[in-house]
């Protein structure tokens, strides 16, 4: 539009409303006027506009609707717009009453390109469900014949199918509403892929908050328990799985420097023990520039045997249901039934508190760690507040190396990855997991992968013609399909560290992105179904 504009003029705001709208509207609607282009300033500044106002004792009054449409009918009574194009992600986002008011004059108001189509990117990358087919394909898989079904073994366990869609959320976390909006990503996800990977800030806090896994300094408290447990057990359940790092990259803060010494006190002798010479000047003593202070020292904090420790001595139960880690070498979540222990019965006033029956010997089987969920009394009385992780002095920076090749070992198996919030501080360069996550996941959309794979298998002798030794057969990569970025942070993530962030299938900057995935209402948009009659 402005490229093909006579002219663009910007208009302050006190232009175009109160004393200055009919002179304006005029000039807007003058013969021969066509092909300009007004840039009109924004309304934030009105109270009216954003829907409630702060009042002098720091309260906020929202106004009722009613109000906010009559200074709406005002405001635009002179200039009469006829068409309303909503193509902002971030006024979409708000309630502003220029989007959803209804009043007599009222435009049309009609969706714009660049909001319609980041709308429908997503919607097509979203698509994709388990079986790395669109949701709707009218293609079904073909039934097998009878006939084929005759040779196979009814013994043989079949092979688990291998998920074929994934996603990765990370990001930063700063308090309960940003938590809350993580959660509601997660819930959102978990209707729309078989794989979760949850990494960055958001899986400290889970790790924290729901295991009670000692998480270091800097993490508030916050009673979100309840919340992360229901949004974690409603994941399991349907079936998706749900993997937690397994190593985390931490920062100590180096030692506090040495306490500068205090020079000697003067005596008014030489240095010989006689009196000094009082014609002697003595210079200044140069002031030498502290050292800078030595980096912080950055330690991998291994998860493994807090994980352990969770399924032996700590239950985190909900409806029958007890959270255990599957597999403590990939951080994998699962569920189990549980049966909470039968308290042990009361002693009549008659019986022998020392009698056999009344202090079960403790190494006997059904009564230690070892034993089932359900019969873990003992082990539960005694568990430890917080599970041993990350010391207190340490703060969690990023996630480690071998949660790194869980992540490239699922990516490897999986046709599409979906990527939100970044798994660590990956501006900083101590921090690389972010960056290195990204690079493969290039790879892996650019085909480099696989070209690695069958150089791998070609090679049958070693530079000075000596058979190589073949090891078990690798695993092949599953082809891939689709890498996919969404949210602002993560955007300028992917252009910033990806040598070719085009190759993407996917890459939504905007934050209605995140919004749309969530399914956070749009007031923006859903006031584009309400078309008020223009004669009314």
């Amino acid at each position: 539009l402005l490229e093909t504009a006579v002219s663009v003029q910007y208009v302050e705001t006190s232009h175009w409303t109160g004393e200055g709208a009919a002179p304006f509207a005029a000039e807007v609607r003058r013969e021969g006027g066509e092909g300009r282009v007004f840039l009109l300033e924004n309304m934030n500044a009105y109270y009216e506009e954003i829907g409630f106002r702060k009042l002098d004792n720091g309260h906020l009054v929202r106004l009722p609707m009613a109000t906010r449409s009559a200074w709406c009918e005002r405001l635009f009574e002179a200039l009469q717009p006829e068409v309303f194009i909503q193509d902002s992600a971030t006024s979409c986002m708000r309630e502003y009453t220029s989007n959803v008011a209804v009043f007599p004059g009222c435009p049309t108001r009609a969706l714009g390109s660049y909001v319609d189509t980041e709308i429908a990117n997503l919607t097509e990358v979203l698509k994709l469900n388990g079986t790395g087919k669109a949701q709707g394909d009218e293609e079904a898989e073909e039934e097998p014949e009878d006939d084929e079904l005759e040779g196979e073994d009814e013994g043989v366990a079949k092979p688990i199918p291998v998920p074929t869609y994934m996603a990765v959320l990370g990001g930063t976390v700063s308090g309960d509403n940003s938590f809350a909006e993580r959660l509601e990503l997660l819930r959102s996800m978990s209707h729309l892929t078989t794989e979760i990977h949850i990494e960055g800030q958001f899986a400290v806090w889970i790790l924290r908050h729901l295991l009670g896994v000692s998480m270091g300094k800097g993490l508030p408290r916050s009673p979100v328990e309840g919340a992360i447990k229901e949004v974690v057990w409603d994941t399991l359940e349907r079936g998706v799985r749900l993997f937690l790092p397994v190593d985390l990259r931490c920062e100590r803060p180096p030692p506090p420097p040495p306490e500068p010494e205090e020079p000697a006190p003067d005596t008014g002798k030489d240095a010989k023990g006689g009196k000094a010479d009082p014609k002697k000047v003595e210079e200044p003593p140069v002031e030498e520039a502290p050292p800078p202070p030595p980096p912080p020292k950055v330690e991998v904090i291994e998860l493994e045997d807090a994980f352990q420790m969770l399924n032996e001595e700590r239950v985190v139960e909900d409806c029958g249901r007890r959270l255990v880690v599957v597999h403590t070498g990939t951080g994998a979540l699962g569920l189990m039934d549980y049966r909470p222990p039968t308290p042990p019965p009361e002693l009549d006033a008659g019986d022998d508190e020392e009698s056999p029956e009344a202090s079960p010997d403790p190494s006997a089987p059904g009564t230690g760690l070892d034993a089932h969920p359900s019969q873990q009394a003992s082990a539960v009385l005694s568990a430890p507040e917080v599970l041993p992780g990350v010391p207190d002095e340490l703060t969690v920076r990023d996630i480690g190396p071998r949660t790194l090749e869980v992540l490239k070992l699922q990516m490897r198996r999986n046709k599409a990855v979906v990527w939100n919030g970044s798994l660590g501080h990956w501006e900083d360069t101590d921090y690389p997991s972010t960056k290195e996550f990204l690079t493969y996941l290039e790879e892996r959309v650019l085909g480099g992968d696989e070209d690695d794979e069958d150089e791998d298998e070609e090679e049958e002798e070693d530079e000075d013609g000596n058979p190589i030794e073949k090891g078990p057969p690798k695993e092949r990569s599953v082809e891939f399909e689709l890498g996919a970025v969404f949210g602002p942070g993560s955007a300028r993530a992917a252009e910033t560290l990806m040598e070719t962030p085009s190759c993407l299938s996917l890459l939504a900057s905007s934050a209605m992105s995140k919004a749309v995935v969530r399914g956070a209402p749009l007031p923006g948009i859903l006031a584009l179904h309400d078309k008020p009659n223009k004669e009314a």
